[in-house]
């Protein structure tokens, strides 16, 4: 049975390995037809939409179009697999290249009366718009099949749409194992109001973290603002633990190199809502002056206060005395 998966994922290494091989030729292939369609394109719009000059006359122009098309792409590495397919670098290229079959085809057929000068630029238009909206398409494709699915990943808020959530955004998109797929940003940048980041929305301010996660389902929230305070943290947290959010933080901004990435997400500390290291406790000491004794806690209803009741509990004291003026935080402690 081994042997036989072995071979099964050998076989569909194999496959892929060929496909990857005959991915340069599909390209040209296609961008190659966006030339056939964008020659006849041109023509059509230089004599105002009329169809009569639209003839066999333009097979030659055709054929120039896509031997420099392969020749110059191929120069550049547009078929070399030189470029991440898609990105921004890719899209250049294709300009260059475009536009420089555009160019030669109008001084070859300059005086070639049976295509109009203006012809070889608007076809090499056409032919840059249908390349970059071939390879746009694809990509959001390919990016949507990668997103994590199934019933064990978790929706999740990203708090943060500034270059660390664009980072961890994009990286969690791109992991189909991952646990988490990122489906709302909040910022309260107003600049950044119904920004979207691969396909995700800023659907409103840290203050709507409870009726965002409502709205998209989510079940956790990450503050993605490695440089953000205890102060912060503690707001969130709060807010979080009441709509029942698991919290999740990036490291501070000196412990990340290099960028964020998957790795670096972890649940939200003592440390983090602190805002400083954990002392070190000696538990002997403690009980020596906590143990059999009443104790009196200021601020025992809010986070730090309550985990500090929870302590001291541990020590055994004669009456644990809670005070605060939160007298909701107050009766959630006891």
């Amino acid at each position: 049975m081994a042997g036989i998966k072995e071979r099964m994922l050998n076989a569909r290494v194999q496959t892929l390995q060929v496909a990857r091989s005959h991915l340069p030729a599909v390209h040209f292939l296609v961008d190659g037809l966006l030339w056939v369609v964008a020659i006849p394109l041109g023509v059509w719009f230089r004599y105002d939409f009329g169809t009569s000059h639209v003839t066999f006359a333009l097979v030659p122009p055709i054929l120039y179009a896509l031997l420099l098309q392969g020749v110059i792409g191929y120069a550049l590495g547009q078929y070399r697999r030189k470029w991440r397919y898609g990105s921004f670098d890719e899209m250049r290229m294709i300009a260059i290249t475009a536009f420089s079959v555009g160019f030669i085809l109008s001084v070859a057929l300059w005086w070639d009366l049976s295509v109009p000068r203006s012809v070889p630029m608007l076809a090499a238009a056409v032919s840059l718009l249908g390349q970059v909206a071939v390879r746009a398409v694809w990509r959001s494709y390919v990016e949507k099949r990668r997103r994590p699915q199934g019933p064990d990943v978790q929706r999740l808020v990203v708090i943060g749409a500034g270059e660390a959530g664009t980072q961890i955004l994009r990286t969690l998109l791109a992991t189909t194992t991952g646990p988490y797929v990122p489906v709302a940003l909040l910022d309260d940048d107003p600049a950044k109001r119904n920004l979207r980041i691969s396909g995700v929305r800023v659907a409103g301010t840290v203050g709507n973290l409870a009726e965002v996660a409502e709205a998209f389902q989510a079940t956790a929230a990450l503050i993605a603002i490695p440089e953000a305070d205890s102060s912060f943290i503690r707001s969130v947290d709060q807010v979080a633990n009441e709509a029942g959010l698991e919290l999740l933080i990036l490291p501070p901004v000196e412990k990340i190199l290099g960028g964020v990435g998957l790795a670096d997400i972890k649940p939200v500390s003592h440390e983090d809502l602190l805002g400083r290291h954990p002392a070190e406790i000696d538990p002997v000491a403690i009980a020596g002056y906590v143990t059999g004794r009443r104790v009196l806690v200021t601020g025992a209803g809010g986070s730090i206060g309550s985990e500090l009741c929870r302590q001291l509990v541990r020590f055994e004291p004669a009456e644990l005395l809670m005070l605060d003026r939160d007298e909701s935080g107050l009766h959630g402690t006891q």
